[in-house]
């Protein structure tokens, strides 16, 4: 009785280690995918290529973007696109982006992203400005694929020190 006992203890056991293992698989395999989506809508950006940006991001109308450069919420998957038509036609020189700090996790079918990325804007008239912004996205796997369903980007303010946009010197 005890042999068994003991048989079925370890082939529990056995079974419970394995199925950990397994989803512990899945869920770098799914952290990967969210890497690569990070890495397109940068390099998409870069390059200017709006459908494969737009690529990255849930094609809803629920879809929600807190953006770094205005007040307003951009609410829908077109909404998105039109923001990012603005910022292709503003920097019409180049848009340089490059993520920095990347921690991504998921569970089940939901995922995360966050990082600060460095981003080079070339205006017209060749004026170049570059912004290290604060970025995180929420990422739903909906019909087998991970995709941005909510994203949030920040500019990092130090409302501590003598002005808002300023450090304190050590």
């Amino acid at each position: 009785m005890a042999v068994r006992f003991l048989i079925a203890s370890l082939t529990a056991i056995a079974l419970l280690l394995g199925a950990q293992a397994i989803a512990v698989a899945a869920g770098s395999h799914d952290e990967e995918e969210i890497r690569k989506l990070v890495d397109l809508e940068v390099s998409s950006a870069s390059a200017r290529d709006l459908d494969k940006v737009m690529s990255v991001y849930w094609k809803n109308t629920d879809f929600v973007l807190y953006d770094a450069a205005v007040q307003e919420p951009f609410v829908g998957w077109d909404a998105l696109r039109g923001i990012y038509e603005e910022y292709f036609k503003t920097f019409a020189g180049s848009m340089e982006g490059k993520v920095n700090d990347l921690n991504v996790g998921t569970a089940k079918d939901l995922g995360y992203a966050f990082s600060t990325q460095t981003w080079k804007f070339t205006k017209p008239d060749g004026t170049v400005t570059t912004v290290v912004q604060r970025v995180t996205n929420i990422y739903k796997k909906i019909d087998g694929r991970w995709q941005c369903i909510h994203e949030h980007a920040s500019l990092p303010v130090n409302l501590l020190g003598p002005k808002p946009t300023e450090t304190k010197k050590k």
